[in-house]
């Protein structure tokens, strides 16, 4: 039934929301001190600091040198005439600006550690659209998810620096190789100054490249040497998994579980207490039921939520709040289906208990309507048939009259179809209908086409006629005498035979004046407990029929041909 929330892909949910649990609770247990001596540390430090110091010196003397250099830029920028050597040096001032600003960055990272405000300010609160009420129950979750993976990235993006200014020093290598291979004998003065000043410039490049690489080695040893979560041990891991929110989510589900069944027990114990059936046709408790279920369901989100709160855990009841967010939206368009089958559940639709409806080509009685209702038709080999309750969607049960049938017949009746097959019927099943026949042959029709072939049911009794000709020579008692005669002794005759008990009645009537007889109709009813010999009677009654005619003396005529030829007429006879 749709109204079952679909347990495989809230399962998914709650297995990915417990990964993640483990993977927080993991990380929140690591301390990045655990395994260091207090002796590492502080001859680890102290070698840090040497370097520190030292880099610190190199980056405060390139940064005179660049406030210097932009100094006279932006002087020369000033006594400027033409437009591109404007743009020339407003290009080198924005370089040399850049460069600066790196320097003291690099020089603020190295002189603290490698430790950034950053990640502070991304903190700091943004305005949101009230409209946006979704945002802000995401945001918590997102702002976790990026704290767990932000020294990943952070890490990442370092060595993308790294490799980046890894590749500008082959570069430079390269541009200072070939400035030095320029000879300079037959340079004028201004080429050569001009030329020292472009390798001047080169060499300040590698030299910042060098600081730059120092400072990116250096935040990258700082993070490796915080990030202890991969040494930990497997009882360590499984530790800060229990301790954090994968101990949250355990309890969380096992208070929702633990209020669902509870309530579904003390609903069993109730109906044992007082005696009541598991279902009932009745709308008012079909009604009740389904509110209990609801209220149950409730209840246990209720417990889920509380221990989430007990447990002061924000983002797990974000998680939450978002699976149910989720579980709407998938069941939003589904939600006029879930009104028609809540109206059959309570037994006020169009299909309604002890009704009869027809579903899949065959009349069947509604025993029970729930997630999977029943329904039954004892004409059929399995009389019973579970089916989902979104199937009976759409149909339209009624009132059945006590002497309307099932099925045209039952298992074990004979049954003679249109085209003129006879046999026994071995099965009924929701597919189709297997008959016995002649010789213990089977044929299998499906639904449809044996109720297309319009079956006779022969269990109800039957009626065998054949017709009967008699010479013109007994014409005078013809109507009256002989159709008595015949009836008396036909019957006397077939009670003797072995059809003869199954025998309900006996006609015999004069039919018509044929060319070359008087015909006589005889009409046998039988019982249905005969129906097996149904192919054998007419034999028997044209048998007993001249029978009769032999110990009456009454002639059996044969057929007239008259033949003209010339004129003349001659009558010639045969059988």
């Amino acid at each position: 039934m749709a109204l079952k929330i679909r347990y495989k892909a809230i399962t998914g949910v709650f297995i990915s929301a417990l990964v993640f649990c483990g993977a927080t609770g993991v990380s929140a247990a690591t301390d990045p001190a655990v395994g260091d001596s207090p002796t590492q540390n502080f001859a680890g430090k102290e070698l840090t600091a040497l370097r520190g110091i030292e880099k610190l010196n190199d980056i405060l003397d390139i940064l005179r040198e660049r406030r210097s250099e932009l100094k006279e830029k932006k002087a020369e920028l000033e006594k400027a005439v033409l437009e591109n050597d404007k743009k020339t040096l407003t290009v080198q001032i924005e370089t040399i600006s850049s460069t600066i600003d790196d320097q003291q960055r690099s020089f603020e990272l190295i002189a603290t550690g490698g430790l950034e405000l950053d990640s502070l300010t991304e903190r700091e609160e943004k305005p949101f659209d009230w409209q946006k009420g979704l945002l802000e129950i995401i945001r918590p979750i997102m702002s976790e998810l990026r704290k767990l993976t932000e020294k990943r990235r952070k890490m990442e993006m370092l060595r993308n620096r790294l490799a980046v200014c890894q590749d500008q020093n082959r570069i430079i290598d390269e541009a200072l190789k070939n400035i030095v291979l320029i000879s300079t004998e037959n340079l004028k003065p201004a080429t050569l100054t001009r030329l020292k000043n472009v390798r001047k410039q080169w060499e300040d490049k590698q030299r910042e490249n060098h600081h730059l690489i120092e400072v990116v080695n250096l935040q990258l040893e700082e993070m490796a040497k915080t990030d202890k979560t991969l040494d930990l041990s497997f009882s360590d891991q499984l530790k800060g998994l229990l301790l954090g929110r994968g101990g949250t989510l355990f309890m969380a589900l096992f208070a929702a579980i633990g209020v669902y069944i509870g309530l579904h027990l003390s609903k069993s114990l109730v109906k044992k207490a007082f005696h009541l059936t598991s279902s009932s046709s009745r709308p008012v408790e079909r009604f009740i039921g389904l509110n209990y279920q609801l209220v149950s369901v409730l209840l246990s989100i209720v417990a889920l939520f509380y221990v989430f709160h007990i447990r002061g855990d924000k983002v797990m009841q974000g998680v939450a709040i978002l699976m149910l967010v989720g579980i709407f939206l998938v069941l939003k368009n589904s939600i006029p289906r879930y009104i028609d089958e809540i109206k059959l559940i309570l037994n006020v639709g169009p299909v309604r208990v002890g009704e009869r409806v027809v579903y899949s080509g065959l009349p069947w009685r509604v025993d029970s309507l729930d997630v999977f209702s029943s329904l039954t038709n004892p004409a059929l080999s399995v009389p019973t048939l579970r089916t989902p309750l979104k199937s009976l969607i759409g149909l339209e049960s009624r009132e059945s009259h006590p002497d309307e049938a099932w099925f045209p017949c039952n298992v074990g009746s004979y049954v003679l179809l249109s085209d003129e097959v006879f046999g026994r019927v071995k099965t009924i099943t929701v597919d189709s209908v297997t008959l016995v026949v002649g010789g213990g042959a089977i044929i299998s029709y499906t639904i449809s086409d044996f109720l297309g072939a319009t079956p006779k049911n022969l269990d109800t009794g039957f009626t065998i006629t054949i017709t009967f000709g008699l010479s013109y020579d007994l014409q005078r008692a013809a109507t009256a005498e002989i159709p008595e005669l015949m009836r008396t002794g036909m019957r006397e005759r077939l009670e003797k035979e072995s059809v003869g008990e199954h025998l309900s009645n006996l006609l015999v009537q004069f039919e018509e004046a044929a060319a070359s007889s008087l015909n006589y109709k005889v009409i046998a009813i039988f019982r249905g407990s005969g129906a097996s010999e149904y192919l054998g009677i007419p034999r028997i009654l044209q048998r007993l029929s001249v029978d009769l005619c032999n110990e009456q003396g009454w002639e059996i005529p044969f057929t007239q041909i008259v033949v003209h030829r010339g004129g003349a007429e001659g009558v010639a006879t045969g059988p």
